[in-house]
């Protein structure tokens, strides 16, 4: 039998963690699609009702506003939406660049640029992640105090759950095998639009 060598190996383990982020990211950009086509269907529907009370106004000339700012529902709505997304996730990780897009999509929260959106993830979201951490619902998988240039991740680990350093040591007492400690989830590099580790 052929062994396999271990720079293939390594490739095939790379592609594999990539072509599940294709699959998500595929899924982010289906849900943010169907999400404009509603969003284009509703505003052609007030565009016409406008439009048949007085044809005389243009409704493109009706400038947007941001009712969002400060509101995501009844109280609590934002830190329910992170435990249903972390927990939709879970045991895997989210970095902090998927949970701000799924987020901001259930939101319909719009940013005037990527330092607004930045100041948000660091503020509303980080604040929140902080919170649950606290109580020993996520675990933190980056170092937050050493700057790699990347963008962080996280992990639901539940009441009454191990931390994933618990469950691997508790596998090796059991005799599984686990991957080395040395090789930790990959944190996704971030570009200057992206959102910084929280």
């Amino acid at each position: 039998m052929r062994k396999t060598p271990s720079y293939l190996k390594g490739l095939a383990e790379t592609r594999a963690r990539v072509s599940a982020e294709v699959l998500r990211y595929e899924q982010i950009l289906n849900e943010v699609g169907q999400a404009l086509e509603k969003g284009r269907a509703e505003l052609t529907a007030c565009d016409t009702l406008i439009k048949k009370f007085d044809d005389r106004l243009d409704p493109r000339l009706i400038a947007p506003i941001k009712a969002w700012k400060g509101k995501y529902g009844k109280r609590g709505a934002l830190q329910d939406a992170i435990i249903r997304i972390l927990k939709e996730r879970a045991p895997g990780p989210i970095t902090t660049t998927e949970l701000g897009w799924l987020l901001q999509l259930e939101f319909r929260l719009d940013f005037v640029d990527w330092r607004e959106k930045r100041n948000w993830l660091h503020r509303s979201v980080g604040n929140q992640l902080n919170v649950l951490i606290e109580r020993g619902l996520v675990e933190r998988l980056h170092d937050r105090t050493v700057s790699t240039g990347q963008t962080g991740s996280w992990c639901w680990i539940g009441e009454g759950c191990k931390s994933l350093g618990d469950l691997a040591a508790l596998a090796e007492l059991s005799g599984v095998a686990t991957s080395s400690a040395a090789e930790p989830y990959e944190a996704e590099e971030y570009s200057a639009t992206d959102d910084l580790p929280v």
